[in-house]
């Protein structure tokens, strides 16, 4: 049903549940009081669904990329113009000649993506196209999906789904890099009233239910411990639980997987930091930072 699956069973509770995914999973068994749902978290984060466009002039295709499967959508055909109709050229945004017909064609692909990115609420646009067409294909796209585009990648016009998902990959690899990057700049502009830095503060963020955004270094695993009474979590296994005095303290493997779990619970955007763009800049402050509401 896909390259990865999870299992999560509980023979006390009778549960017995799979999740198939369309990416690769890590290979192991977990026991625990609780259900490990990292890795299923980090698909959730690091997967945007991307509108691929491939375009010419003749024949054009539109695929929907998501959580490492590749899908082709819609095709396109457009029709050979008359000899005196292709000789007119204009000159586009910067200075690249484009000739009146791949104008026109690309005009109506630009429509076409406005409506594949609608219904299949793409959040990002690629395109592999000649300079000429991805300009007048550029040109011609609302505004408000003009700053959607990303990088130009090149695979062949009539290249299989997976061929176009690897070469897609690194143009949709910095996209993800450059959100890591916006999402760390919000948090140092939030100054220290509307962030928090670092592993406790941002524990105690969590626990006041004030996180609107958790940002952690994908490498992050630290063992800790959380009070069963409040459910405060802790870096070490305090004796008893310093916000509201309980001695029902519950170690735990990782206290970075709980914080995931509380932030998932308060509906919080999650940001797993990997990119090396990224990685340094979390390195100043901290292994874990949040965006407060």
């Amino acid at each position: 049903m896909g390259r990865g699956v999870a299992f999560f069973t509980c023979r006390a509770t009778r549960l017995w549940q799979q999740i198939a995914v369309s990416v690769p999973l890590p290979d192991g068994v977990r026991f625990g009081p609780r259900p490990y749902v990292r890795p299923l978290v980090r698909t959730r984060d690091e997967h945007d669904r991307f509108v691929l466009a491939l375009l010419s002039q003749e024949h054009s295709r539109f695929f929907i990329s998501q959580i490492g499967q590749v899908e082709e959508v819609f095709q396109i055909k457009g029709q050979r113009p008359p000899r005196a109709l292709a000789e007119r050229v204009t000159v586009a945004h910067g200075g690249i000649v484009v000739a009146e017909p791949v104008k026109r064609e690309g005009r109506v692909l630009a429509e076409v993506a406005r409506l594949v990115m609608a219904q299949f609420e793409g959040r990002h646009l690629l395109t592999s196209a000649p300079p000429e067409m991805r300009t007048a294909f550029v040109h011609d796209l609302p505004k408000e999906l003009q700053p959607r585009v990303g990088a130009d990648f090149a695979v062949d016009l009539h290249a299989g789904a997976a061929e176009v998902a690897a070469a897609a990959e690194p143009a949709q690899r910095a996209i993800e890099a450059r959100e890591e990057v916006a999402t760390l700049g919000r948090i140092f502009e939030a100054g220290p009233n509307g962030a928090t830095w670092g592993v406790r503060p941002t524990l105690d963020a969590l626990w006041e239910r004030r996180v609107m955004t958790l940002a952690v270094d994908d490498t992050l695993c630290e063992p800790g411990s959380r009070c069963r009474q409040c459910s405060q979590l802790w870096e070490g296994v305090p004796g008893t639980c310093a916000t509201c005095g309980s001695d029902a303290i519950e170690a735990v493997a990782d206290v970075v997987e709980l914080a995931i779990e509380h932030a998932l619970e308060q509906r919080a955007a999650l940001e797993f930091v990997r990119s090396q763009a990224a990685r340094p800049l979390m390195g100043e402050r901290g292994p874990m930072a949040a965006l407060l509401r």
